[in-house]
């Protein structure tokens, strides 16, 4: 971040600056305030000399419980709607001989504001990357890309919420050239809130679809809801939107910023084809250049919004190029594993509607074996749930799938509805948890064969993917990969 003293922090949060003596506070220490924050975390065993150590209010506990530690590993200051109580200055503790204490009505609104100041001290390029599938890939697709001219900073793991996208801007520094930002939503509003703390200065949809139904309530509001970024866009800046849907297409009515699209339906240098699969990696041309990324076929998309956003950062084919090749997707986001004679397709952290559908579509390229689908359930869809379930089920049979595991609530029923479809039953299987499926796919798995895992995070399907690794890699008496 860009340092300021502890005394300029509390300006900017409207905070008491104090410091504390176990039961009683004063303000008029001399020396208070002048110690210098250069990190900001709420993570008590994260923190360093030079820290601002900020007390969230949590479901079960505050953050003030542990100030103690924060002082213990020499923050410079604790930010806190809460007092501390108990506090024991002994061995470099908490007082006068520890950090100093910003008090303010409301920790989560400070450090807001706080990341807010130091967005508005950067001149980096701020682009924020929503949709309902995709997004983290995207971002990701996107740093690697942009890293090939500047030092990029980008949304660590999943920080896409009023708490995260706070922490993710407090890293921004001088050194930076850009910022990639994921921006996630519950409800709607939430991507205009997190907009006015970043200011992008381009923005970038992904998909639209049935994910958090029950929470927007409709696809429509979904739509709206991801088209706040768009309208977030000011109109010196850019907009990427995915050609190859509708709903996605439509939001350029939402903005008088420059439009670009990307995807198969786009026209021009932003059309993408692939052109061949090998190996786990995609080769796909946009315009009249051809590029390369480790991943299936679902992540094409992905790509062709990060080639689109070089492109107008002015990187040239080659430096696009070079970025996509350093790409590597994460555990549980379309990596692909070797285990013995099995590959493994790890697409483990989430499922929706679109993604698994799209999963379908991509096991399609892979060659060699049989291509097994691990499908756990899709969660979060209210009552459209089951509809969606059958839906996908149904898809099979127009697949390269030659056997599907269903795993969950909505097991039986997706057997029922793809062998309705015409999918071969004796191919279909339903299972309740991880330990029933792994019994399964030991009776089931051949010699070669591909399997693709997927499902919502709550079924913790990686458990699964842990087992295979082990069972292929001492079926072939190999060390795991």
């Amino acid at each position: 971040m860009y340092a300021c003293t502890v005394r300029e922090a509390s300006e900017r949060v409207q905070g008491q600056l104090r410091v504390w003596f176990g039961g009683t506070s004063a303000s008029d220490v001399p020396g208070l305030g002048a110690g210098r924050i250069e990190r900001v975390v709420t993570d008590s065993g994260r923190v360093e000399p030079g820290s601002l150590f900020v007390a969230l209010r949590g479901r079960r506990r505050h953050g003030v419980q542990f100030v103690s530690a924060a002082a213990a590993g020499g923050a410079t200051a604790v930010l806190t709607d809460e007092l501390p109580r108990d506090v024991e200055c002994a061995g470099g503790g908490f007082g006068v001989c520890g950090p100093d204490v910003i008090v303010v009505r409301d920790s989560l609104v400070a450090l807001q504001r706080l990341a807010s100041w130091n967005r508005q001290q950067s001149a980096a390029l701020c682009v924020g990357v929503t949709g309902s599938v995709g997004k983290t890939t995207t971002r990701q697709m996107i740093h690697a890309v942009l890293g090939e001219q500047w030092s990029v900073l980008q949304s660590p793991a999943n920080y896409n919420n009023e708490i995260g996208l706070p922490l993710t801007l407090l890293e921004l520094g001088p050194s930076h050239g850009a910022a990639v930002l994921e921006l996630g939503a519950g409800r709607m509003g939430d991507i205009r809130f997190l907009c006015g703390l970043a200011c992008p200065e381009w923005g970038v949809v992904t998909r639209v679809s049935a994910c958090h139904l029950e929470s927007f309530g409709s696809l429509s509001a979904v739509q709206a809801t991801k088209q706040e970024l768009v309208e977030a866009i000011p109109g010196s800046g850019c907009v990427f939107l995915n050609a190859d849907q509708a709903e996605v297409c439509a939001m350029s009515r939402a903005t008088s910023a420059r439009v670009v699209y990307f995807g198969s339906q786009a026209e021009g240098s932003g059309r993408c084809e692939l052109r061949g699969v090998a190996g786990g990696r995609i080769r796909f041309c946009s315009g009249a250049d051809e590029f390369e990324y480790e991943g299936g076929q679902q992540l094409l998309l992905c790509a062709a919004a990060a080639v689109s956003v070089g492109r107008e950062a002015g990187l040239s084919a080659r430096q696009i190029a070079a970025g996509l090749q350093r790409f590597r997707p994460d555990r549980g986001r379309g990596r692909l594993l070797t285990a013995g004679s099995w590959r493994i397709l790890d697409e483990t952290y989430n499922c929706s509607p679109a993604s698994a559908l799209a999963c379908l579509r991509a096991l399609g390229d892979w060659s060699g074996g049989r291509r097994i689908l691990v499908l756990g359930d899709m969660l979060e869809l209210g009552s459209e749930g089951r509809r969606l379930h059958r839906e996908v089920a149904a898809a099979l049979v127009d697949s390269a799938v030659d056997v599907a595991v269903f795993c969950g609530e909505f097991a039986v029923e997706c057997v029922e509805a793809a062998a309705a479809a015409g999918f071969l039953r004796g191919q279909l299987h339903a299972v309740s948890d991880n330990a029933e499926l792994q019994g399964v796919l030991g009776c089931v798995l051949r010699s070669g064969d591909l399997v693709c895992v997927k499902g919502s995070r709550r079924l913790r399907l990686e458990e699964t993917v842990d087992w295979l690794l082990r069972a292929g890699a001492g079926a072939a008496d190999q060390l795991m990969p």
